[in-house]
């Protein structure tokens, strides 16, 4: 897999020195997204190889392996917060639901187009990153509380039935700690579902992405969806599957054509 400028920024210059500095940037990391693809370790040689590059002239663009790998990181949760945040069509600006539904659809499809990317924030931890990057964290914050406003907006709608539960003092506490930390205006029965749900979503996407299906599920996409759709459909977001009779009921309608868009089959033909 080649990814170039995964993040899409574009970068103000002023000289031509500036220009091929940055120019050199990203072909370093073009170079390492190629060798993630291939499943390969990324190393400085394995990099200064390819380009007939020095290690001293390495590090004057990256201070080290662990500098690299942090900017790729950061890189993959920019790209995919801007693919979860892409404009919305008219008919989906409409219902809460159907964003979310769209927004979870969005998720799993960057994820399976931009495998290493993915699994860079995503999967095991980076060897040599510590998990007290502030860049990382606050690019990773922005994508929580993407979903907890969305979810939280659909609660205040009515759209959303959330059983009350009584919670252990401790993971009260612990889901106190996220609201705050977020600066989330939800509860915390609302904080506990979102999570619950994200990471249901993530799991069969990490399923699929470790080919856990192959030679079981013969359309990946639709299992999803209808996964999605059960998922969703528990706490009323989405009335039931949407396998059944999905044009009687407005939401369920719109989702439909939420599949269609992306291609999903609702039947296999």
């Amino acid at each position: 897999m080649s990814i170039r400028n995964l993040s899409g920024i574009t970068h103000p210059m002023t000289t031509r020195r500036e220009k091929l500095r940055q120019a050199t940037v990203e072909e370093i990391k073009s170079i390492a997204w190629d060798l993630l693809g291939q499943n390969q370790t990324v190393t400085i040689h394995s990099i200064t190889r390819q380009m007939g590059m020095t290690a001293p002239a390495f590090y004057t663009y990256f201070k080290n392996r662990e500098a690299l790998m942090a900017q790729l990181v950061e890189d993959a949760l920019d790209a995919f917060y801007s693919a979860l945040t892409a404009p919305f069509s008219s008919k989906e600006k409409k219902n809460t639901a159907t964003i979310i539904f769209t927004t979870f659809i969005r998720y799993r499809q960057w994820a399976v187009a931009n495998p290493s990317a993915f699994s860079l924030f995503a999967g095991q931890p980076v060897s040599g990153l510590g998990t007290d990057n502030g860049a990382q964290a606050e690019l990773a914050d922005r994508g929580y509380k993407l979903f907890f406003n969305l979810f939280d907006r659909a609660e205040k709608a009515g759209g959303l039935i959330l059983p009350k539960a009584d919670f252990p003092t401790d993971y009260s506490k612990m889901l106190a700690a996220v609201k705050e930390r977020l600066a989330l205006d939800a509860g915390v029965d609302l904080i506990h579902h979102v999570i619950q749900v994200t990471g249901l979503v993530h799991g069969l996407i990490s399923m699929e992405l470790s080919h856990r299906f192959t030679g079981m599920i013969e359309n990946p996409e639709l299992l999803f969806a209808s996964q999605l759709s059960d998922i969703l459909g528990r706490t009323g977001l989405i009335n039931k599957m949407l396998r059944a009779n999905p044009g009687k009921d407005e939401l369920a309608c719109a989702v439909s054509e939420t599949m269609k868009r992306h291609n999903i089959r609702i039947k296999n033909e």
